[in-house]
């Protein structure tokens, strides 16, 4: 095959053009063919144009159940194709609504905690009433500030009081439009209904009730051998009672001693108690029931509020140097808070002064039960 060179082509081309007859049909077919040719390639190699966004209007109400009234938020975004100018905005509600004309009953406010997060409160706009509301065309107006800013979405939020009503009835696909006054006919918008409730989520939850309960240490010894004068011995350091609970009313703490006598001792068969060597002083309910120990002898504990600040019931309200009688008759009332705490401590103490009668013994003992219960 023979190659043809392009100057070959370009003088061929040039014959061929001297061999056409030249006539106004064969002219108009070559314009014509051009154009076809200009029109097919020109999407191709023509520089593309931004299309314009279009502004766009949102009606956001505050509930979505077809029981509740219409009050919600107008929002408008105008994008570069509303300019500026705007006055007044109109939204026209679904047909099957029922709309107030007093225009009292269509207020607008400017807290800007009612409208949707993410918009802008619509600028220059006061709280005040709608300027025209009609039943037959479901349409309410209001004055408005202008849409300064091309790119914000603005709302306004309003409340619909009085003869005003939705259709009553679940139902999507409800249309309206909302319009300015530079932007008409309006931008059509749709809303769904649904049953009363529909648009709410409950949520519920169950906290477990909880308490703790402990003692630093279960058992207690005295610092000293037991005087027979002077001040009295003390534990060598207090037990430690923690108590936690989230009980509404807090909790209640009791103590109960084992021994009808005090401190005792099988060695020995004597014992330790206020008013030895008689009849041992009974518990009373009261702050009498504290008694100071000072060259008398005695037995008993003290109570004092460590962190959470509890209450100290008042016959162990003692000190370092006065004691409550403890009773072996029932569980009697030792400290109580009235709410929910974490890590309250009552910080207990014993403290014992033997008489110069008590027979020497290394086996006095007691023993000393402590409960406590949340109030729930």
């Amino acid at each position: 095959m023979k190659k043809i060179l392009p100057k070959d082509f370009i003088k061929n081309v040039i014959v061929e053009i001297g061999r056409i007859e030249w006539n106004r049909e064969t002219i108009t077919r070559i314009v014509l063919s051009f154009l076809l040719l200009i029109g097919l390639v020109e999407p191709f190699i023509a520089p593309s144009k931004a299309q314009a966004a279009e502004a766009y209007v949102m009606y956001v109400p505050d509930r979505m159940t077809a029981a509740s009234d219409p009050t919600g938020s107008i929002c408008i975004n105008r994008n570069s194709t509303m300019g500026t100018g705007t006055s007044s905005v109109t939204i026209t509600f679904p047909s099957s609504y029922t709309i107030d004309t007093t225009l009292a009953n269509w207020a607008l406010n400017t807290t800007s905690t009612n409208i949707p997060g993410g918009t802008t409160q619509w600028p220059t706009t006061t709280s005040g009433n709608a300027t025209a509301a009609s039943n037959s065309t479901k349409a309410v107006t209001w004055t408005t500030g202008d849409l300064t800013s091309a790119t914000t979405t603005y709302c306004l939020h309003f409340t619909a009081t009085g003869g005003v009503s939705r259709s009553g009835s679940a139902a999507n696909n409800l249309t309206g439009t909302i319009a300015t006054n530079i932007l008409t006919p309006g931008n059509q918008f749709a809303v769904s209904l649904v049953g009363q409730g529909a648009d709410q989520i409950i949520v519920t939850a169950t906290v477990s009730a909880t308490f703790s309960f402990s003692l630093s240490a279960s058992t207690s010894a005295f610092s000293t051998n037991l005087p027979t004068s002077g001040s009295p011995a003390t534990s060598i350091y207090p037990i430690a009672m923690t108590i936690s609970t989230n009980a509404a009313n807090g909790w209640t703490s009791w103590v109960k001693d084992a021994n009808a006598n005090g401190l005792t001792s099988a060695l020995s068969g004597d014992h330790i108690c206020f008013n030895y060597p008689s009849t041992c002083t009974a518990y009373v309910n009261s702050s009498g029931n504290v008694v100071t120990i000072s060259s008398i002898p005695g037995y008993g504990l003290s109570a004092a509020a460590g962190s959470g600040s509890p209450t100290i019931a008042a016959p162990y309200a003692g000190s370092s140097t006065a004691f409550g009688v403890l009773n072996n008759g029932q569980f009697e009332q030792l400290s109580s808070m009235t709410g929910p705490v974490s890590g309250a401590v009552t910080n207990l103490t014993f403290g014992a002064e033997a008489s110069a009668t008590n027979k020497a013994a290394p086996d006095y003992t007691d023993t000393v039960t402590v409960i406590a219960a949340g109030q729930f």
